[in-house]
């Protein structure tokens, strides 16, 4: 998306958009951008929960974790990310991709500057929730491993001897610095140019922001589907729904297995 919305851009020198009919879908593009990942972040906020939930809580962590609870905060997950997007869409300052910095930035009226404005919360939010999810991974990493390795229950037997656990702490971190690492380079296109001296002309320094911004868009969902199993096997039920096997050829690999499975 971030490829799509700055390309243009980026190869004219001109910000086109405005006063244009690609304006309305410039801005629904970038509202997208905005629900896909706050909906995600809140999604990894609240899968970490449950699995710090199981260990301490696990009753609550049924009632909150399944049945009409579980539905419930997946609806409030979606109509929290949709609602931040109107009010930052309508009422706060205008995102844009600037050409002359490349980069993102806000617009903001007298009237806007004076005022709340919702952006700021919204970064900050955006390192808030990595930092949770990170303490909550940790945690989990150091639960399971070692307070739980005597008399440990069948699941985190099976985490010890696949070295889940481990997987677990490594996707935690990760999907922390490059969800963290967005509400960073927020701030570094806001804050960062007026605290440091660059050369206007020099487009070195914000090209870099720009495709640092495409990677974090890009890293999370691969991040998710590297190291989550059951991410893994439902990505594999739609390729197969979507080609699936001609006759003879799962003949052939049922034949080849049987052949494999031969006892000598």
């Amino acid at each position: 998306m971030h490829l799509i919305l700055t390309l243009p851009i980026t190869i004219t020198g001109v910000d086109f958009y405005n006063g244009t009919p690609f304006y309305l879908l410039y801005r629904s593009a970038v509202a997208y951008e905005y629900v896909s990942f706050k909906a995600s972040m809140l999604l990894v906020f609240f899968g970490t929960l449950n699995g710090v939930s199981v260990f301490i809580f696990p009753r609550l962590n049924i009632k909150l974790f399944s049945g009409n609870s579980l539905k419930i905060i997946i609806i409030t997950i979606w109509m929290d990310a949709i609602g931040e997007t109107c009010i930052e869409t309508f009422t706060d300052c205008n995102k844009a991709f600037r050409a002359h910095s490349l980069s993102f930035s806000y617009e903001c009226t007298p009237a806007q500057a004076a005022s709340f404005q919702f952006h700021n919360f919204d970064t900050f939010q955006r390192l808030i929730y990595p930092i949770a999810i990170l303490i909550g991974n940790i945690f989990l990493f150091v639960y399971v491993r070692y307070v739980r390795r005597i008399g440990a229950t069948a699941k985190g037997s099976l985490l010890r001897r696949s070295g889940g656990e481990m997987v677990l702490l490594v996707q935690g971190i990760l999907i922390c610095v490059f969800t963290g690492g967005n509400g960073l380079l927020f701030f570094v296109f806001n804050f960062l140019p007026s605290l440091i001296s660059i050369d206007p002309t020099s487009v070195v320094f914000p090209l870099l922001l720009m495709v640092t911004t495409m990677g974090l868009a890009i890293a999370q969902p691969l991040l998710n589907l590297c190291f989550n199993e059951p991410i893994q096997a439902a990505a594999l039920r739609i390729l197969a729904r979507k080609f699936p096997l001609k006759k003879t050829q799962r003949v052939k690999s049922l034949s080849t297995n049987a052949l494999t499975l031969k006892p000598m």
